[in-house]
């Protein structure tokens, strides 16, 4: 009689896949080639080193990389940083094959993306599982994305803002247009064309749209949305074609008024006014001994901090909670689990697994806090990069950092969407200082922002990214507390392990 796991294995349907071994020891790759031919009908390619892969991917759709660490021309977690780089080869599993047991190194790969990790020798019954568990994953990944409402997103000078509205209307569409333009950020819910929600900067309604008209320079991103849950409130009752006759009228006598200026620039206009900047909160300025204490205690590698899931109303509480202490506040804008990653590396013990399903799965938010010495406390607060604005209500402090970690510390892995509730929530909170964690376009993209939200904050740019394996985020917080300081230097290398 066949083992219970045995009978489960040979029922397991075959899979049409294709999985690239990367192995220096043809040993090694023979033993792994035979072990999946037997157990199922993959086909299998084989390399010896990650420049023969790299023409394998070239040529070959692979649906599973399997890799060793020890290559001969390069170590296999840089090939993995430098794949994971690449648009075409991001989502592509990888699982590593490796002697190296130690747990730091299962995390190093993980870090950077990996989907699983075998330590040598394997078993081959689990390891074919496991295999199998890894393409299901990504076969479903797939179904999903052919699922998917693909966004339409552009710019002004491909498409005008009146053709879009016209568009939207004929086609009776139903979703949420995000606009981004050098003045303000907008937005206007579309439901089966007409426009029942429409604000631009802080003005809403008919007022919004007009001057969304006049706008000459802008992107836009539209993410269609059938509101199965309920319709949105709708606070603009003029129809499309309405709007615009109106805005078209208000262009021309903005024209005739001030001969040879631009079209709905007249800001002395009733209907197309200035926009105010932003009311500025309050943030209370830490003292040179209080900067000091920081930044002693967090180079001590053995300060830590203690991590808390807050719902949102805890953590109103704790953002906005009175003390005597001079506070050092920071809210993080990044990816969920590389954030979250990146937070428990500093605190005492949690599971990093429970913590990334506790924010993705429930509506908790993450929150890290140092007592240290001379009366300072250090706190962090991690915000979605997919949504930077659904906590704000529930921020009650204007933080001295604001930290923008986008995934791979890349500016253009931000949607528009995403861009505008960045600027919605720079132009909110206010704060003394805004630290990217990233490549140049971060920097570039977060002065803009920064501009259109009208903050006054010093941007500073750290290389690296949270999703990076070996990045150290005690040092970015001690590149918070030296740009506060003033010893900031732009463009300073940091956020990385010695």
């Amino acid at each position: 009689m066949q083992p219970a796991f045995e009978q489960v294995a040979s029922a397991t349907p075959a899979h049409d896949a294709t999985i690239l071994i990367v192995d220096d020891d043809p040993v090694a790759c023979r033993f792994l080639e035979r072990a999946l031919r037997r157990e199922r009908s993959y086909a299998i390619e084989i390399a010896h080193d990650a420049a023969a892969a790299l023409e394998v991917l070239k040529n070959t759709v692979v649906d599973l990389l399997l890799l060793d660490v020890g290559l001969p021309d390069t170590d296999g977690f840089k090939f993995v940083r430098r794949l994971r780089r690449e648009p075409r080869l991001a989502e592509l599993p990888i699982a590593i094959v490796s002697a190296d047991a130690r747990i730091v190194s299962k995390v190093a790969g993980f870090q950077l993306g990996i989907d699983d990790y075998f330590v040598k020798p394997i078993q081959i019954a689990e390891f074919v599982a496991r295999i199998d568990a890894i393409l299901e994953r990504s076969a479903t990944r797939r179904s999903v994305a052919r699922k998917r409402k693909y966004n339409l997103a552009g710019d002004f000078t491909g498409i005008s803002f009146a053709d879009l509205t016209n568009m939207f209307t004929f086609g009776q569409r139903s979703g949420v247009l995000s606009i981004v333009t050098p003045r303000a950020a907008g937005r206007i819910v579309f439901v089966r064309g007409e426009p029942h929600q429409i604000t631009f900067g802080n003005l809403d309604g008919p007022e919004a749209f007009y001057r969304l008209f006049a706008e000459p320079v802008g992107q836009f991103e539209f993410a269609p949305d059938d509101f199965a849950d309920g319709l949105p409130e709708r606070r603009v009752f003029q129809p499309s074609m309405s709007l615009l006759m109106e805005a078209a009228r208000l262009v021309d006598e903005d024209r005739d008024a001030t001969p040879g200026a631009k079209a709905g620039r007249d800001t002395t206009s009733p209907r197309v006014a200035s926009l105010p900047v932003p009311t500025r909160r309050v943030a209370v300025a830490l003292t040179e001994p209080a900067l000091a204490a920081l930044a002693a205690g967090l180079e001590d590698p053995f300060t830590l901090g203690e991590l808390a899931l807050l719902t949102p109303e805890r953590l109103a509480a704790w953002s906005g909670a009175e003390s005597s202490a001079q506070r050092f506040h920071v809210v993080v804008v990044g990816n969920l689990a590389a954030g979250a990653c990146a937070l428990a590396s500093l605190a005492s013990p949690m599971s990093e697994a429970h913590l990334a399903t506790a924010l993705t799965e429930h509506d908790l938010s993450l929150a890290l806090t140092f007592e240290l010495k001379g009366g300072v406390t250090a706190e962090v607060s991690l915000l979605d990069e997919n949504a930077p604005a659904a906590r704000l209500a529930n921020l009650r402090v204007s933080p001295n950092v604001l930290l923008v970690a986008p995934s791979h510390g890349d500016w253009y892995s931000l949607g528009v969407e995403e861009r505008v509730e960045l600027a919605e929530l720079l132009g909110e909170l206010q704060p003394q200082c805004v630290l990217g964690i990233g490549n140049d376009s971060l920097s570039d993209g977060l002065e803009e922002t920064a501009k259109l939200a009208g903050a006054r904050a010093e941007i500073v740019l750290l290389a690296g990214s949270f999703d990076e394996a070996g990045f150290d985020f005690r040092e970015a917080l001690l590149g918070a507390v030296r740009a506060l300081s003033g010893d900031s230097r732009r463009d300073e290398r940091g956020g990385r392990a010695a």
